[in-house]
């Protein structure tokens, strides 16, 4: 998977996974990365950092992007926001009427992906309708 910018440099320091869990979890936000020097008391007191990646990997985040003493990073959404992208084109896609087979071909997407979009769509619906069946009581 191709990373830019800032989620490069925490691929490069503690790999693809930890840089994908970070702009899963505060993509389009400002957080503030502890620094080398903090990471140790924060990490005691359950940093968020070190609870989302590993202490080990937080530690190479540390060292790799926020110095001694930390510093306030944004981070981008990363490929997750291509995904959300990718799954509203598929619902405009089937509402439209079109086939899986179809917006495979159209998108270049798989059919697994299809097939996850529809469900995350079946259950998004779902979850409303109990919402309102809850307000109606």
């Amino acid at each position: 998977m191709k990373l830019t910018g800032i989620l490069a440099e925490i691929a490069v320091a503690a790999g693809e996974e930890a840089a994908m869990s970070l702009a899963r979890a505060h993509g389009g936000t400002r957080v503030y990365m502890p620094g080398i020097l903090t990471l140790q008391k924060c990490a005691e007191d359950g940093h968020w950092l070190a609870r989302l990646v590993g202490l080990d990997a937080a530690r190479k985040i540390a060292a790799a992007c926020a110095g001694a003493r930390g510093l306030h990073i944004e981070i981008p959404f990363g490929p997750a926001a291509r995904d959300k992208e990718l799954r509203r084109e598929i619902w405009r896609l089937l509402d439209e009427g079109k086939s899986a087979r179809t917006i495979v071909r159209t998108l270049g997407c798989t059919d697994r992906t299809v097939r996850v979009a529809k469900l995350a769509r079946k259950m998004s619906q779902t979850r409303e309708g109990n919402s309102e069946k809850d307000r109606n009581l």
